[in-house]
């Protein structure tokens, strides 16, 4: 395995203030569960990419990679931008996050990465998961073709700009 454990000191996880400490375990174990997963991959777990992989697990949502840089850079200014997104694209590539192309030229990397729709919001920009059930999926064919995964995006106002 090729797991660097000189950098899973404590000093580097970020626990949110407010969680239960049932919850904070439970993160830390989600974290160490998806570094262990990536290590057995083969992929040098540095400490760059445990940084953008803590960061993604301590808050999940639907994040643009300018963003990820911007707001680990300010803590750590020798975190480069290509290392970013290089580092999500590699996670794309293995399944921890999924690239959702809502608008042109943006790309929002979900760390929910089950079956969901999204909803655009055209006036600020929120992207904000669905948990509806997809028809289309539940068929498994379309004309013929094998439905495997279904990703919608509705566009509209969402609640809080109506």
């Amino acid at each position: 395995m090729i797991l660097n454990k000189d950098l899973f000191h404590d000093e580097h996880l970020s626990i949110h203030p407010g969680f239960p400490i049932g919850s904070v375990s439970i993160m830390k174990a989600n974290l160490e569960k998806s570094l262990t997963s990536l290590a057995r991959r083969g992929i040098v777990i540095t400490l760059q990419r445990r940084l953008i992989v803590e960061f993604l697990h301590d808050n999940p949502g639907h994040w643009k990679a300018e963003d990820i840089f911007e707001r680990l850079h300010e803590r750590y200014g020798t975190l480069s931008r290509a290392t970013v997104y290089k580092t999500l694209e590699l996670l794309c590539n293995v399944g921890e996050i999924t690239p959702i192309r809502a608008m042109r030229d943006v790309t929002h990397f979900d760390t929910n990465t089950s079956d969901h729709h999204h909803f655009l919001c055209r006036r600020c920009g929120a992207l904000i998961d669905l948990d509806i059930q997809c028809p289309i999926k539940a068929r498994c064919s379309v004309k013929g073709h094998c439905v495997e995964k279904a990703l919608a995006i509705f566009e509209g106002v969402c609640a809080k700009c109506t």
